[in-house]
């Protein structure tokens, strides 16, 4: 894609980001977007076929960065408490980025009218973010660190320790921002936890 392509993409995605998170999925058209865009329908149609298209791409752009650090995370190295820790704080650090809350809260209040909504979050996010964490967990089964008859339901678990509290009260506005000692305060009791039950027994 050419550089002057990428600009007007880019300014799409965030003129749409701001109408969906400001206005609701529903109540955005696409005609609203090209407005404000202040193009022609034609440019805006020529980056992204229909609204679902457009919402997609800004679902995957607002935890790109994010997600990235979870893929930085080196599960073949190291004890298991380390790698934990280090993916717990990434994860996080994910879940509780302002973007990726906007998107939850959005898809939360408008995936009861638009259903798609909620498989085209669930396809982009959660489920990329659970089968990193799986993938973790293989590793460090195969190493011996850790004990887990069910390889899927270890990483839900996982994911479910890292999340608890801290994700709710952000979600629902009770904390807007974590001090990046909470976060590993969070990361590390998370971590601590999951090894209790599965962590390997010598």
């Amino acid at each position: 894609m050419r550089p002057k392509s990428q600009l007007i993409r880019r300014k799409i995605l965030d003129i749409a980001g701001e109408l969906f998170i400001g206005q609701g999925f529903g109540a955005v058209s696409m005609s609203q977007i090209s407005a404000t865009l202040g193009g022609s329908k034609s440019t805006l149609y020529s980056h992204f076929k229909s609204k679902e298209d457009l919402f997609e791409a800004y679902v995957i752009e607002a935890g790109r960065e994010r997600f990235a650090m979870l893929s930085e995370i080196d599960p073949t190295g190291g004890a298991a408490q380390t790698v934990l820790a280090d993916f717990g704080r990434a994860y996080l650090g994910l879940l509780l980025s302002p973007g990726v809350l906007a998107v939850n809260r959005l898809v939360i209040a408008e995936t009861t009218r638009f259903p798609a909504l909620g498989h085209i979050f669930y396809e982009n996010g959660p489920r990329q973010t659970i089968d990193r964490i799986v993938m973790v967990m293989e590793v460090l089964d195969a190493r011996g660190l850790i004990e887990a008859s069910d390889i899927r339901l270890a990483a839900q678990v996982f994911k479910a320790l890292a999340e608890a509290d801290l994700y709710e009260k952000h979600l629902w506005g009770l904390v807007c921002n974590s001090e990046e000692a909470t976060i590993e305060a969070a990361a590390v009791k998370a971590t601590d936890e999951f090894l209790l039950h599965y962590g390997r027994r010598i």
